[in-house]
């Protein structure tokens, strides 16, 4: 009987995980900030995955300031930051920024990500993960979105100029693996997932949700594995580390010391030449696609660095 009750729980967490929908955002501000950053929906007839929308912000390389308050509260805790940046004395940048969400995200959480490289002189795409947001698939888990997204790329973007990739959570995983297959020629990770099921153990431990009292490690870790086997994928496949350590192409990583989905701790080591990695001091994950002050002068110096014109 013991051994039935774990493999039910297995399996009711697997459903879980298969079937998480994306979390919502209000209508009225994704409105709002489609007006003020001239957001446009797009559509892209794909010939795998039929037809979709995604977002496309125009550079905004003549606008003179920017100016964002973020104030959320996705956790029991509430952060705030903002930013302010002016156009005098910005290096100049051209070229295209890829933008993509993490776990149960959209393309919806990802605009000011996006507004923010907008100003910088990028034209940004920002896309859904499958079975995210609109794009009512089966969830591909970081590795199977790389193709859907090469495949954009190659038909819509200019690749003759800078394609930056920006990737959130699991996002992080996508825009790690277009840069090291040289699809993109730069990557921008914020708390990347360090490995699924070591993502998924550390989601839960932060987040405590009340059923994880019932939920072994071991339990989770196992749902999370059997996810990806039904998905035809292994662990090893969304081992964001390990593509990290085999690849030549600048990144750079924001990790946060309180964060057990994306640890500091893992990433650190990997600071290197082409790699790297900023310490956010106790910052959770929730908060971590916010760009602020310190986040900004990080991007620009990293950006000033590898792209600068």
């Amino acid at each position: 009987m013991p051994m039935l009750f774990v493999s039910g729980c297995v399996n009711i967490v697997k459903v879980g995980i298969v079937g998480a929908e994306s979390f919502p955002i209000s209508p009225s501000v994704t409105t709002q900030v489609k007006s003020e950053f001239d957001v446009e929906t797009r559509q892209f007839c794909d010939p795998e995955l039929d037809c979709y929308h995604y977002y496309f912000l125009p550079n905004k390389a003549r606008k003179q300031t920017l100016e964002m308050h973020h104030n959320a509260s996705f956790t029991d805790t509430t952060y705030s930051t903002s930013l302010l940046v002016e156009r005098q004395g910005l290096p100049t940048f051209t070229g295209s920024v890829v933008v993509i969400h993490g776990f149960r995200g959209s393309k919806d959480w990802s605009l000011m990500t996006a507004a923010y490289f907008q100003f910088l002189g990028f034209d940004t795409y920002v896309f859904d993960l499958l079975g995210h947001g609109e794009l009512k698939t089966d969830k591909g888990f970081g590795v199977h979105d790389v193709r859907y997204i090469q495949r954009f790329i190659e038909t819509n973007i200019d690749t003759t100029k800078p394609i930056i990739a920006v990737g959130n959570s699991m996002g992080g995983l996508v825009a790690t693996s277009l840069t090291h297959e040289k699809i993109a020629d730069g990557a921008i990770l914020q708390a990347p997932m360090t490995q699924f099921d070591d993502s998924l153990e550390g989601y839960m431990k932060d987040k405590k949700p009340w059923y994880k009292a019932f939920l072994s490690d071991e339990t989770i870790r196992s749902a999370a594995n059997k996810a990806l086997y039904d998905a035809g994928l292994n662990a090893q496949q969304t081992n964001t580390i390990d593509i990290l350590k085999k690849s030549n192409s600048p990144f750079l990583i924001f990790a946060s010391n309180v964060d057990s989905v994306s640890p500091y701790a893992a990433f650190s080591p990997l600071h290197s030449n082409n790699i790297e990695v900023v310490e956010i001091d106790k910052l959770e994950h929730a908060y971590m696609s916010m760009i602020g002050e310190f986040e900004h002068e990080k991007i620009l110096a990293w950006l000033s660095a590898n792209f600068d014109e």
